[in-house]
């Protein structure tokens, strides 16, 4: 399972026309409930949306308010971050849209997101769940389904894991100037940034040549990793014909 870093935190999907915020508070049990809600995108919805995470689950805690004052006007910044000063809160803001890229590309072209993973023991979702109505993870108390419902977790927990590790890597490969190079000539771009890919330029790379890459290079790490599944899966194959 992945190490929880804070108790309290929260997810936004943002579409044109509407948002959904998904807040996900922990326990000291190490339990974790989610709670969602939808907004519209108009002023009013999204301060009601701003009012509903701050206080709307009554999950009080400290908050640090900054006030920004710009030649485009004011803004208010909060972070749950106590130990971050005002200058790093706005850092942190600024860099929002490099983040919201980096999301994109983590869901698009990776589709670190498109997990598969199910179990029945998982009831249907109540996106209008009452208040004060019993959740519905709560009232499985089968041990058997329970494990089951772990299990999907750590599966949908692991293969997000081993996106980001993967994101990781590309993006290391885009900052790399001798594979960014021969990435950018094997792409068309109508416009290209002299050493400088995107993700998207270095997997689609990846895609016409990984294979190429591994006959060219037989002695890499990946290389011997693959050729030796290879050889425990043929040998797997022979006992079975033996048996």
């Amino acid at each position: 399972m992945l190490k929880i870093v804070y108790p309290i935190c929260c997810g936004m999907d943002v579409h044109k026309s509407f948002l959904v915020a998904c807040i996900a508070a922990t326990n000291s049990q190490g339990v974790t409930i989610y709670t969602s809600k939808r907004f519209s995108t108009f002023t009013g919805d999204l301060r009601r949306c701003a009012a509903w995470l701050l206080w709307g689950i009554k999950l009080y805690k400290k908050l640090r308010f900054v006030l920004v004052k710009s030649a485009r006007g004011r803004a208010i910044l909060v972070s749950t971050d106590l130990s971050l000063s005002p200058q790093l809160i706005i850092e942190a803001y600024a860099h929002r849209f490099k983040i919201e890229s980096m999301f994109r590309e983590f869901k698009q072209q990776l589709g670190s997101l498109g997990y598969h993973f199910w179990t029945k023991a998982v009831h249907k979702l109540n996106r209008y769940k009452k208040k004060g109505e019993a959740d519905a993870l709560a009232q499985v108390t089968d041990e058997k389904s329970r494990n089951r419902i772990l299990m999907t977790v750590e599966a949908t927990e692991r293969f997000v894991f081993f996106s980001c590790i993967a994101m990781g890597l590309v993006q290391m490969m885009a900052l790399t100037p001798s594979i960014a190079e021969q990435a950018q000539k094997a792409r068309y771009l109508r416009t290209q940034t002299p050493g400088k890919v995107s993700e998207a330029t270095i997997l689609s790379y990846l895609a016409k040549n990984f294979y190429r890459l591994l006959l060219f290079r037989p002695d890499s790490g990946l290389s011997r990793i693959i050729r030796q599944a290879q050889r425990e899966g043929d040998g797997d194959e022979a006992g079975n014909e033996v048996a």
